[in-house]
Formats: C-alpha cells, structure tokens, sequence
C-alpha cells in the first residue's frame, strides 16, 4: 500500500538554499537535529530522522521541487 501527502510551511530561507540543505545530509541533520544521509540524484537513496524514515528521490527539479 502507498500513501500520497503533501507538507507546506514558510520557511526563512531562499528556495536555494531549502532546496540544497534538504538534499545534502550534513544540512538536513543540522536543519532537523537528527541523522540523515542523502544522495542527490533521481534514484538516489536518503535516510532521515536517524535512519527512521528511508526512500529513493523520484523527481529532482532544481531550487523547485523534490519529490521522494
């Protein structure tokens, strides 16, 4: 079974650089207190909040969108 959602929140940040640090592990850990690991490519793999949550990015549109 697979489920569909979408998040939406202002963030204090320029789209580059939400889009850079949700993408780059060492950001995403810093921006949310917990481990993450990303490769930044269509069909690359992510880990977050300490392994927790895990998936492939399907859908990479620079600065715009992010779709895992």
């Amino acid at each position: 079974m697979s489920a569909s959602f979408s998040i939406a929140r202002v963030l204090p940040a320029t789209p580059e650089q939400i889009y850079e640090a949700w993408l780059d592990g060492d950001q995403h850990s810093e921006m949310t207190g917990a481990g993450a690991t990303s490769n930044p490519t269509v069909g690359g793999a992510f880990t977050a909040r300490d392994g927790y949550i895990e998936g492939i990015n399907v859908e990479l549109t620079a600065y715009r969108r992010i779709v895992q």
